[in-house]
């Protein structure tokens, strides 16, 4: 085994007169790990401890590589052979990089020789620094108390240290680039490495821009001259393209680095990954929309027997004002008087139903309806009129305390009856187990201060679960033993399209309010 061991990657095994150069060395043991290396893999197992690595310029991330290997062999010394155009650009990205701020640098141009003579110089001095690495830690055997002091006060330090925390942004889990005033990449972090793998545009020296489709430079192109006059850019969401011809929707943040005499010397560019984000929300959005379809129509079957009640009643008063008028008529001195007013109970009567089957239909009309200025005490009234078989059928007493000067609220009658409805057949259902006619709803109407419009409805039923309080509104939370666990949901959704709130409290001394916050100004458009 020779006295030093090279690990070599980017150097042609056949055509490199550098890699014949250093194993000519009868003092280096040269070791190709190039097909021993790939991401989040270490070096391969049987590979010696190294003590030089030399990245060669056939690699597309040199900086980003050499910070892989210098993570497994940090006691390694690391060369670079690079172009001799670029060596000085390439030095000035090393500070970016923590593991490489003692790398070697070697142009191209130079001889064999020379490369050969630091590569041995850098070998020499990684054993020098292992030698007194070791002569230290013989130091701490026979000194372990003030060595144990002085290693936690040298932690404490690199905690606090601008070195720390660079090397936290090279681990962090979203990819990161260090950009220069121009906007071409100087540098970048593992995340960046993974992601950008096989694009070759995410490459040290080149335009940022070839990490965008070409219809997004335009807008990168304004993020810099923004970022550039020192404001910072957060979650800006674009393309992204990570391979040949593939590309991912990402939210990107630009934040200026200052020089120390306070002009922009370039760039921090995060990106974020959110294509699947994205693909999720609008798989949420179509399932939220299902199943608020398929809640009205379950709701509404729930609620047929009490329609049918409601309805069947005006058809029965008129039939019986119809046959009362036929009576007044038929006398032998008719009384027009009192046909008239049967007559005109028929009419109201019949309008009551045409009322009712119209509520009904609206809620399968998909059609968008604009907000209308409401009277929520008569959305209350008709909402009671639906109601009232199921409350009569659970003898439940209804009490109303309704402002009469109640200002109008902003919003579409038929969504908004719905709330209404759930809620209160909510009660009835959170009262049924109470003797009867003991069940109490109380539904009151005010004007809040801030002018908005409050609409309470109380009961004295079982009440909530405290355990419970904070998931009432949760979809698919239900305790009902066949509920769907959608009614309440829907309900706070339809009350917050409109801009209001709705929430939930304990009621005194038992049961529970639900309350519903209206405003008397149209919501701002989503």
């Amino acid at each position: 085994m020779s006295a030093y061991t090279v690990l070599l990657a980017g150097l042609d095994p056949g055509k490199s007169p550098i890699r014949r150069q250093l194993q000519r060395s009868g003092e280096l043991d040269v070791v190709d790990v190039a097909a021993h290396m790939s991401p989040g893999r270490p070096p391969h197992s049987r590979t010696p401890e190294p003590d030089v690595v030399v990245i060669g310029p056939g690699l597309v991330q040199p900086l980003a590589v050499a910070g892989f290997l210098r993570q497994h062999s940090p006691r390694a010394q690391v060369v670079f052979l690079v172009a001799s155009q670029r060596v000085e650009e390439f030095r000035a990205a090393l500070p970016f990089v923590p593991q490489l701020a003692d790398a070697w640098t070697v142009s191209t141009e130079d001889s064999e020789e020379t490369v050969g003579a630091v590569v041995l110089e850098a070998a020499r001095t990684a054993r020098a620094v292992g030698a007194q690495t070791s002569a230290a830690n013989e130091g701490l055997d026979k000194a372990w108390n003030i060595a144990v002091h002085e290693a936690q006060r040298r932690e404490r330090q690199i905690l606090l240290s601008e070195r720390f925390m660079a090397t936290v942004l090279v681990q962090a889990p979203d990819p990161i680039f260090a950009l220069n005033a121009r906007g071409d990449i100087i540098s970048s972090n593992d995340a960046a490495f993974r992601l950008f793998l096989n694009n070759p545009a995410a490459t040290v020296g080149l335009p940022v821009l070839g990490l965008f489709p070409p219809e997004a430079h335009k807008e990168i192109d304004a993020l810099l001259a923004r970022s550039g006059r020192g404001n910072i850019v957060e979650r800006y969401v674009t393309t992204i393209v990570t391979n040949a011809g593939n590309t991912r929707n990402a939210a990107i943040s630009m934040s200026p680095i200052r020089a120390a005499e306070g002009g922009v010397m370039g760039f921090a560019l995060t990106i974020r990954d959110i294509t699947d984000l994205r693909e999720a929300e609008k798989r949420l959005a179509e399932a939220r929309r299902e199943l608020a379809q398929v809640a009205r129509r379950t709701m509404l079957s729930a609620m047929s027997a009490s329609i049918a009640h409601e309805i069947r009643q005006p058809l029965a008063a008129v039939i019986a004002s119809g046959e009362a008028a036929l009576r007044w008529l038929d006398r032998d001195e008719p009384d027009i008087a009192e046909a008239r007013d049967a007559l005109q109970q028929i009419v109201e009567d019949a309008r009551r139903t045409g009322h009712i089957v119209t509520n009904i239909s609206g809620m399968f009309q998909r059609d968008k309806v604009v907000p209308v200025p409401l009277d929520m005490n008569e959305v209350v009234r008709d909402v009671l009129a639906l109601a009232k078989g199921e409350l009569e059928r659970e003898s439940v007493v209804v009490r109303c305390e309704l402002q009469e000067t109640l200002p109008r609220a902003m919003g579409e009658r038929v969504p908004l009856q719905q709330v209404l409805l759930n809620v209160i057949i909510n009660a009835a259902d959170a009262m049924s187990s109470l003797p009867r006619g003991d069940a109490r709803l109380e539904i009151r109407t005010r004007q809040q201060v801030n002018g908005t419009v409050l609409i309470s409805v109380t009961d004295n039923g079982c009440g909530i679960d405290p355990a419970h309080a904070l998931l009432v509104f949760d979809a698919y939370f239900t305790t009902k033993p066949h509920g769907m666990g959608m009614g309440l949901y829907i309900c706070k959704s339809i009350v917050e399209a409109h801009g209001g709130r709705m929430w939930a409290a304990p009621a005194i001394p038992r049961g529970t309010t639900f309350q519903v916050e209206l405003s008397t100004q149209p919501a701002n458009p989503p």
